[in-house]
């Protein structure tokens, strides 16, 4: 009976996340198309970096190529403790970039620990000798298009005026380099997320702004205390700080960036245990102040606490239905063997269809309406170029909705043990740097 609630309630769980985003979906298709804006506010760009010596060059050069008022940059460079060449690298680029037409309009800084103090506390330094009213965040991993921070900048207004309510902008991710199979996987992924997180603008529960390109109101950021620098997910933590002190956090869909990740399941399985045990950290800061915030107590601590708990009876239930299934059949084995039957010539494969069955469908063809849904909106609002990682590819699709999405019940489960020891030991920052 205690199985057949926890599924009932599993379901029940998903088929309401999933109607609702197509309900935002319905509401909110104008919203994925971006505006324009002649004056544009100042912007202080900072680039974290630890060992980034293949990137770092990159991610330079990109920023100088930003369709942007260049005299309204400010670009921070922030070696954190690099044990190669990034901050030989940085100053060499930076000197050259003082010496081209327009790349010499921006003002450019580099700031070095001696130490690895991770990136929080990174952006935190960077945030307090910023002198533009906003600053953007910049994994030194990422490309941005041309036009990304643009498109950011136009979510802080509205009708021309600006929106002081809006605190964060967040980007539209995809995966740089996906032509490993297990990259595919994740691009389909974060296609995925961009449309949901875009619906999710509209009732202002946005529960992360991610590394790769998220751009905050300096002030705001000063106000609340910066970045938790105890935290591994400091891209999360913040959203969930911004909301719980009632600012908004918008998602410019246009905005493309491209940033790199795993190409092997052990490094993947390392980055989202990463991000499972920020965001079980970021619960339990948090859910004091359920009863504060609207969006904190109708969707995001009861849509994490209900993920977290069902995703984990899940896996231990999954784990009982596959021991008592192979429990049964080989007690019915051996005692075939036993009386003298053939045991492989009466078995039979039947199925009937359940009420399980049908909510399965349902959950299933929903599913599949909210990824088509996410594939086609990068597909539309591809900005000047062609965007290749939204390429619909069957094979990978199909791994993708049958195994893949299988991975992360595991990987929260194996957290959720991991997120237990760390506490026992101490600190979990000293344990694990974030990037």
């Amino acid at each position: 009976m205690l199985i057949e609630l926890v599924l009932i309630a599993t379901i029940l769980v998903v088929l309401y996340i999933n109607f609702l985003h197509i309900i935002l979906w319905k509401e909110s298709k104008r919203d994925f198309i971006e505006r324009t804006a002649k004056n544009l506010p100042s912007v202080s760009i900072i680039v974290p970096a630890h060992n980034e010596e293949g990137n770092i060059s990159r991610i330079i050069n990109n920023i100088a190529k930003l369709n942007y008022p260049k005299d309204k940059l400010e670009v921070i460079l922030i070696d954190d403790g690099s044990s190669d060449a990034t901050y030989e690298i940085m100053k060499k680029e930076v000197k050259k970039m003082k010496r081209k037409n327009e790349a010499k309009k921006i003002s450019w800084k580099i700031l070095k620990n001696n130490a690895r103090l991770g990136k929080a506390t990174s952006l935190n330094k960077g945030i307090r000798i910023a002198r533009k009213r906003f600053v953007a965040v910049i994994d030194a991993d990422s490309k941005l298009h041309e036009d990304a921070l643009y498109h950011c900048m136009l979510r802080f207004f509205d009708d021309g005026k600006e929106n002081l309510d809006v605190a964060a902008v967040t980007s539209n991710i995809l995966v740089d380099k996906n032509s490993r199979l297990l990259q595919k996987l994740q691009n389909i992924e974060f296609m995925l997320i961009a449309s949901l997180r875009k619906l999710q603008e509209r009732l202002n529960i946005i529960m992360a702004t991610p590394g790769p390109l998220s751009v905050f109101r300096r002030d705001v950021l000063l106000k609340l205390g910066g970045f938790d620098e105890s935290n591994l997910t400091e891209d999360i933590e913040i959203a969930w700080r911004l909301l719980a002190h009632n600012y908004k956090i918008r998602m410019a869909f246009d905005a493309k960036v491209w940033s790199d990740y795993p190409a092997t399941l052990k490094k993947w399985w390392k980055q989202r245990t990463r991000w499972n045990l920020g965001g079980f950290q970021t619960l339990l800061k948090y859910i004091k102040e359920v009863r504060k915030n609207p969006a904190l107590r109708k969707f995001i601590i009861p849509y994490s606490l209900a993920g977290y708990l069902l995703t984990t009876l899940g896996v231990f239930i999954a784990i009982y239905l596959f021991y008592n299934a192979i429990a049964n059949f080989l007690d019915y084995f051996f005692e075939a063997l036993r009386v003298g039957i053939n045991p492989i010539s009466r078995i039979s494969f039947r199925y009937a269809i359940d009420v399980f069955t049908i909510f399965g469908v349902f959950v299933f063809s929903t599913s599949l309406y909210l990824l088509y849904n996410g594939i086609k909106m990068q597909r539309k609002t591809s900005v000047k170029k062609i965007i290749k990682n939204a390429k619909l590819e069957l094979i990978p699709l199909i791994i993708f909705i049958t195994f893949y999405i299988m991975l992360f019940p595991i990987v929260l489960v194996y957290s959720l043990f991991k997120f237990i020891l760390l506490i026992k030991e101490g600190d979990i920052k000293k344990a694990w740097l974030t990037k």
